[in-house]
């Protein structure tokens, strides 16, 4: 790769998810995954208000339509981003194992946060775009 073709891919615009909950924000990265590559699709003309509820050791959504993938074992951690049966997206609150499609991670959620993200009327998923 040149240098031009290098300067060009460091100013691409970067896709971010957010999570909206009214009284703050946080933000995750995205990833190259189908699923999430399909979420940005999705999210990209406006966002969405998903209701989270308690989940055993997660809290879960239900998103308006499927995201493609592969539900793989995987061991979760804290603040993990995932998505299970190609609809329901969930954030995990304490570490696990099952079979899920990890979308991202939320490095900094704390039990606080997590109360205040999740305890709502629901919280708006959309994306911001950043170099």
């Amino acid at each position: 790769m040149d240098g031009i073709e290098e300067m060009i891919r460091a100013i691409r615009p970067r896709a971010v998810l957010v999570f909206d909950y009214g009284c703050g924000r946080m933000y995750a990265s995205v990833g190259d995954d189908p699923a999430m590559r399909e979420l940005v699709l999705r999210l990209n003309p406006g966002g969405i208000t998903v209701k989270f509820l308690a989940d055993g050791p997660k809290v879960s959504g239900v998103l308006p339509w499927t995201l493609p993938g592969t539900e793989e074992q995987i061991s979760v951690r804290p603040g993990d981003i995932l998505l299970s049966g190609g609809n329901r997206i969930s954030v995990s609150l304490e570490a696990f194992t099952g079979s899920f499609i990890r979308l991202s991670q939320f490095h900094d959620l704390t039990p606080e946060k997590a109360e205040k993200l999740f305890g709502g009327d629901g919280v708006k998923l959309y994306l911001e775009w950043s170099e």
